[in-house]
């Protein structure tokens, strides 16, 4: 213990006596201590606890009820799923009273509801997520909060959000007025609900506006003299209630002691997903370990004079590797109590920011994560010693008279090493590829972790072969690379530190990418984004006769930015219509042409699903849903099939064609057989006409299968005259408008405040296709931000560790000459090596892992039905460019901060 005080000693006074070069190695190590810091505080903020999460749904009450059916029922611990066999409707009349007498005597309920609201905003009228509550009640307490005025409690005072009161162009003691104008609340309050920082008004209890749309049932929170225990929920299960209580939430039941169905795929039908995680925390830590190990290497080599010194006194190998070890365990101490205390300072300083801008909604409180932050503050300290460990044997091997003489050591990359690396490389890439096609992440990760390791053993011969190019480059470089040549010790490590940093940003930007490209995919919309439907409901028949002083035309073309419009048709019955009736066609599949899987009952098997994978009948969903509900049925006029579906103009010119002699053109090429599709026709006057689609008359069509262009798989388009033949006829039922570009919220409500001139549902029914409505995963943008910070650096700390290690060359250069220009030059050759070479060769490996992770979870979803999505490889471009970019800003700074004046170095000796 005496050696290692003595070395701790030794390493403390080096650190103090060289504080600029003490601080890049605390900064390499320091980084990505931060970078772990940030995440584990952030995480633990935003994990809600049992109690946290149930306060966002039921604020402080015991618990909280739903009068859901009238039979029995199931459901989890949570109240979050719930499954009947025989349960109807809930009962009528559910009141507090009604809910009192099935709680334990002694109880207390308020109401709360929730629904969405059409009010009159800055710009026109607009839909907004609605509450009804009594906040002003303790038990509300974790579900809303009131932050300015009083929580309002008539019918004609109202509460909004910051952001709602944005929109509504109101704050406290302002007026909030209905579509119509009829309705007027007054502002009382400004509120927040933890769970959803957007746009929400709230009403007073049981306040909630009669014309609401999309109302909830209402929930009951409860206030029990004992708490509400599982054996509780089970009873009020058998009465129809659903139930969510703080109790159970705080001790949940074992899995044994719930009822609740387990309605998904057998556990042997697909192969169990890829641990993502568990990949990215092995690059991690890898990447930890190779971002400090080039700051010890030169590190090292700046003291082989101290070191020999100490040899030559008699000290030991073993005290040598021990002083070398001591360097790294105290800039490792030094920088997990840095990073560790700088990354809790930063995410707390981020959470609004988290909270407002990427996640909606309010985290749980301000706390750390102890013992991941132990482990994170445990792993510096590791990974300085682990860091250090190879200059420390390599610096009880060196030459004790080539130190001495303060000449340089080995400048040559043994072979040996290159067939190492590369045989490290292949059986890396084999081990990624079996993990990949047999969902192992075990496998996977340590495929991939060889692969960065191989290529660390490879990147000395890839220097040596490198500065062979120095004779024909300027000046500058060729220094550069010989420099790089002569310390493959030091430049090595700091290459492999960019290249980790840049491949596991490229990997995981990739992955995310490319998995928001599947949720998009997996979006079946009927528009392209932007364009905006327009139903006419029930004034169909009034705004056909207007003609072209039709106001939902004149409506579109005043707010929106039209690039097209057309009107839909729609079926409608022939000759004498009466109130009440109702008339349509749809598709049906013929009987060999429909999916078995259909009419098997669920779960279904491991071999179900591989057979349904393997029929083509089973590729689209086979519900042959009627397009009745859709604004595309009739197409009159062949061109709209274009504005319609955005289809390549070959298959238009066939599509309307077929349209043209009286055809239908559909999606799912399984409604067709022998080029005709079969229409079943549903005439509610016929007497006795059943409305089962196997039991209606049916008419064949000639039909033509759409394949490109926007649309699902039940869509139909039918030229008119085929439905004329059918017996129907059809009228105008809405308007669908192509915009040149997205609308904006403002002249969505525009839109619709120029259509309640028309009518109330015209106006509910407007809506525009917004896509997925996923925005571009933040995540993405912080990893490369991230990505930035760390590549950035890394080449900046091993830029200026290679500067300190070549100061005798730079002064050389002085001495004999040499301008500012070409030493800026120097510095700048020197980053940009670093932080290109490690940047290059971190694209390509991140590229490589991505595809890999991809490859697995394609293949771990591989057998399951209805077949998932794909991964497709998708690149994180403004990821990719920030990282090229990130070379060019540490070849800049280099060369600005480079000395224009150097100290003379005085000979060693």
């Amino acid at each position: 213990m005496s050696a290692w005080r003595a070395a701790l000693r030794i390493a403390y006074r080096e650190a103090r006596r060289h504080k600029g070069r003490s601080a890049l190695v605390i900064g390499m190590v320091l980084v990505p201590i931060l970078g772990l810091t940030f995440a584990a505080v952030t995480f633990d903020m935003f994990q809600l606890r049992p109690a946290e999460e149930f306060a966002r749904q039921a604020g402080a009450a015991d618990a909280a009820v739903v009068w859901r059916s009238n039979g029995a029922l199931l459901q989890d611990w949570r109240g979050r799923n719930v499954s009947s066999e025989t349960a109807g409707p809930p009962p009528e009349g559910v009141d507090a009273a009604r809910v009192l007498k099935v709680l334990p005597s002694g109880s207390r309920v308020i109401p709360r509801d929730r629904a969405v609201v059409t009010l009159r905003t800055t710009a026109g009228v607009g839909d907004l997520n609605a509450y009804a509550v009594d906040a002003a009640d303790p038990l509300t307490g974790g579900l809303v909060r009131v932050r300015e005025g009083v929580a309002p409690r008539t019918a004609q005072e109202i509460a909004v959000t910051a952001r709602a009161g944005e929109r509504l162009g109101v704050g406290i003691g302002g007026t909030v007025r209905s579509a119509r104008g009829e309705d007027t609340w007054r502002v009382t309050a400004i509120v927040e609900f933890p769970a959803d920082l957007g746009q929400v008004v709230l009403f007073g209890a049981a306040s909630m506006p009669a014309d609401a749309e999309r109302r909830e049932s209402t929930l009951w929170l409860s206030d029990t003299p004992h708490p509400v225990t599982w054996s509780d929920v089970e009873r009020l299960n058998t009465k129809g209630l659903v139930v969510m209580s703080r109790a159970v939430y705080g001790d949940p039941p074992p899995p044994g002691r719930t009822a609740y169905p387990n309605d998904g795929i057998d556990g042997d039908a697909g192969t169990p997903p890829l641990n993502l995680a568990l990949v990215i925390g092995g690059l991690v830590l890898l990447e930890v370990v190779l971002l400090a190990g080039p700051a010890f290497i030169v590190g090292a080599r700046q003291r082989q004079r101290d070191l020999a010194l100490v040899a030559v006194n008699g000290g030991r190998p073993a005290h040598l590797r021990r002083i070398v070890l001591a360097d790294g365990v105290v800039a490792g101490a030094a920088a997990a109590i840095l990073g560790v205390g700088l990354g809790i300072a930063i995410a707390f300083a981020l959470r609004p920011v988290m909270e407002n801008d990427l996640v909606g909604a309010r985290a749980g409180g301000y706390r750390v994560f102890p013992l991941a932050l132990l482990g994170v503050a445990g792993l510096g300290v590791l990974a300085g010693a682990l860091a250090a460990m190879v200059p420390a044997f390599t610096a009880a091997r060196f030459n004790l008279v080539a130190a001495l003489a303060g000449r340089r050591g080995i400048l040559r990359s043994r072979r040996r090493w290159l067939v190492v690396g590369m045989a490290i490389v292949g059986a890396g890439a084999a081990s990624s590829a079996y993990g990949a096609l047999t969902v192992s992440p075990n496998a996977l990760v340590t495929g991939l972790i060889m692969v960065e390791c191989g290529l660390i053993f490879c990147i000395p011969a890839l220097i040596g072969l490198l500065s062979r190019l120095g004779p024909f480059t300027p000046p500058s470089l060729r220094i550069a690379l010989r420099d790089m040549a002569r310390n493959r010790a030091s430049a090595a490590p700091a290459i492999s530190a960019v290249m980790a940093a840049v491949a596991s940003s490229v990997a995981i930007g990739v992955y995310l990418t490319s998995n928001a490209g599947r949720e998009e995919a997996m979006y079946q919309s009927g528009l392209p984004s932007g364009y905006v439907t327009i139903d006419y409901v029930d004034d169909a028949e009034r705004l056909t006769k207007m003609g072209a002083d039709n106001p939902v035309i004149a409506a579109a073309k005043s707010t929106l930015p039209v690039k097209d419009l057309t009107e839909t048709l729609g079926f409608t019955c022939a000759g004498t219509v009466a109130s009440g009736d109702f008339c349509t066609m749809f598709m049906v599949r013929p009987p060999d042409r429909r999916c078995f899987m259909l009419d098997l009952p669920r779960p279904y098997t491991a071999e179900q699903q591989r057979r349904a994978l393997a029929d083509p009948r089973c590729d689209a969903d086979g519900a042959g849903a009627p397009p009745g509900s859709s604004l595309m049925g009739v197409v009159d006029d062949p061109r709209q099939l274009g504005i319609l579906t955005q289809a390549s103009a070959a298959e238009l010119a066939e599509a309307e064609k077929m349209l043209k002699s009286g055809g239908i053109v559909v999606r799912d090429r399984n409604y067709v057989q022998d080029g005709k599709a079969t229409l079943a026709v549903l005439d509610s006057r016929v007497s006795g006409q059943s409305q089962l689609p196997d039991q209606l008359p049916t008419v064949a069509v000639p039909a033509y299968v759409l394949t490109t262009g926007y649309g699902d798989a039940g869509q139909m388009f039918i030229a008119s005259s085929a439905v004329t033949k059918a017996g129907l006829a059809f009228r105008p039922n809405g308007v669908v408008v192509a915009t040149t570009r997205m609308p904006s919220q403002a002249e969505e409500d525009r839109l619709k405040q120029e259509l309640l001139i028309v009518s109330n549902d015209v106006s509910k029914y407007a809506s525009v296709e917004r896509g997925s409505h996923r925005r571009t995963d933040p995540r993405v943008a912080i990893l490369a931000v991230v990505a930035a910070f760390i590549t950035l650096g890394a080449t900046g700390a091993a830029t200026g560790l290679a500067a300190a290690d070549s100061r005798a060359d730079l002064s050389t250069l002085a001495a004999v000459g040499a301008s500012v220009r070409i030493r800026r030059a120097l510095s700048l050759a020197q980053s940009g090596l670093i932080g290109g070479l490690g940047s290059a060769l971190g694209l390509i490996v991140g590229a490589g892992a991505a595809l890999t992770i991809l490859m697995s979870h394609n293949r771990s979803t591989a057998g399951q039905w209805p077949r998932s999505t794909p991964f497709s490889l998708l690149v994180p471009w403004a990821t990719v460019l920030v990282l090229v970019a990130v070379p060019l800003f540490g070849m800049l700074g280099a060369g600005l901060l480079t000395r224009s004046r150097l100290p003379v170095e005085r000979p060693q000796g």
